[in-house]
């Protein structure tokens, strides 16, 4: 993660003016690729950025609740399988690669190429596919859009970027920071719990009912889409002392464990919790901590 960022910052200059977003995105991109593949896909991160979002844009269409769209030969339906393809050659050929080769890589694709179920099978290439995408899916773009949050936040909030860097600098003191440098930079951390109190990047998830049940006096029959909402759930008074101020000290002390579960849940929660996110959540400040290391010290207030 580290020596990713560090590359992206390099192409970076004074005074020029990015676009963060695009520019997180291919960070996160590169990131879930060394990690997934151990395969630098600088030279396809806009194919598959752009393909993933194709994909993600059609899911969230509102028209995606009509299965036989996708049957039918809309303009928009097409661009999607397009993309689906595009991404396929690239995860398959990875697949294809790794299979191949006779090296030894700590990689989580070699994890799951040698991965074995309880009669001793292997997973198929299309298992491998789907557990790649998911990943992909999963690491890259929320990563992107909660280390974009995190940047709106301080660039409002200058007093926290200020306190924030100088912890940063005392702590690393312009090093670039390690996974054992994370226990001591409690504000650090305290900032992007903040941030995704206030702007999860999945800020609704969806549950279905496998029964007839009853909730909170409410029938819910069978088959029942669910939404929570933890963009609203975050707001709430009764939990939120100033729900819509930015306090990132606001979890100093035990308020985690205070909290009344799913009252802060950025993650989801139960058996369908995102691994991928809570692994984000702890590795995370690694992306933003070689950002602010490398801030000059009394920077007026972050302008990305």
């Amino acid at each position: 993660m580290v020596e990713q960022t560090q590359r992206m910052l390099e192409t970076w200059s004074d005074g020029a003016e990015l676009e963060l977003h695009a520019e997180l995105s291919r960070l996160t991109l590169s990131i879930v690729a060394r990690t997934l593949f151990d395969a630098d896909l600088a030279s396809e991160a806009e194919v598959v950025g752009a393909s993933l979002q194709i994909v993600m844009d059609y899911f969230f269409n509102p028209m995606r609740w009509f299965r036989i769209r996708e049957h039918l030969p809309l303009p928009s339906t097409r661009e999607y399988w397009r993309a689906i393809r595009r991404i396929d050659e690239i995860i398959y050929r990875l697949i294809r690669e790794r299979r191949e080769t006779t090296h030894d890589h700590d990689d989580l694709r070699s994890h799951l190429l040698q991965a074995r179920d309880q009669d001793g099978g292997a997973m198929t290439d299309t298992q491998l596919r789907d557990e790649a995408v998911t990943i992909f899916l999963a690491g890259h773009e929320t990563t992107a859009l909660a280390l974009f949050y995190a940047f709106y936040l301080l660039a409002g909030h200058p007093e926290v970027q200020a306190r924030l860097d100088e912890e940063v600098t005392r702590v690393l003191g312009g090093r670039p920071p390690t996974a054992a440098d994370v226990p001591n930079l409690p504000y650090s951390e305290w900032v992007f719990r903040e941030t995704m109190r206030l702007y999860p990047p999945a800020w609704a998830i969806a549950r279905e009912a496998l029964q007839d049940c009853e909730l909170g006096g409410y029938l819910v029959p069978r088959g029942t889409q669910l939404f929570l909402t933890q963009y609203l759930v975050h707001r709430d008074p009764r939990w939120y002392d100033k729900p819509e101020a930015v306090l990132p000290e606001r979890w100093a002390g035990d308020l985690v464990k205070r909290l009344p579960r799913c009252a802060y849940f950025p993650f989801g929660d139960g058996l369908r919790v995102c691994i991928v996110q809570e692994v984000r959540r702890r590795l995370e400040p690694l992306h933003s901590l070689t950002f602010l290391a490398k801030l000059p010290s009394q920077s007026p207030g972050c302008q990305a």
